[in-house]
């Protein structure tokens, strides 16, 4: 059997998933407790929701301006939301291995905003 493609997963795979640090950095670029990020984000089934494709990366963006009171530029807001994200070297040394001898995909259940950041 020839192997012509290998599928990674984003999160718990190519990268850790810790949500926590992106709830640090949304309650400092917000003023609000973390405690209280997380209740408007994750408590409230926000994340979910997007998670599920029912929050298009615009409407997550806009939705969190709102809840968090974030001001900043859509940039710095999507670099904040994937700072939850930390690549596994490991995985990426495999992944640099296979590059060139076959094709590479990587699929995800993430939200909208990770996938347009």
């Amino acid at each position: 059997m020839t192997i012509g493609t290998v599928v990674f997963d984003l999160a718990g795979v190519v990268c850790r998933f810790d949500s926590e640090r992106r709830i640090t950095a949304l309650s400092a670029a917000s003023g609000l407790p973390s405690a209280l990020v997380d209740e408007r984000l994750y408590g409230s089934g926000l994340v979910d929701a997007a998670d599920r494709g029912e929050v298009s990366a615009d409407e997550l963006a806009d939705i969190i301006r709102e809840r968090l009171g974030f001001s900043g530029t859509t940039a710095s807001l999507e670099e904040l939301w994937t700072l939850a994200f930390e690549p596994d070297p490991a995985v990426l040394a495999v992944v640099s291995r296979l590059r060139g001898t076959v094709r590479l995909a990587l699929l995800t259940n993430n939200d909208a905003l990770v996938a347009r950041a």
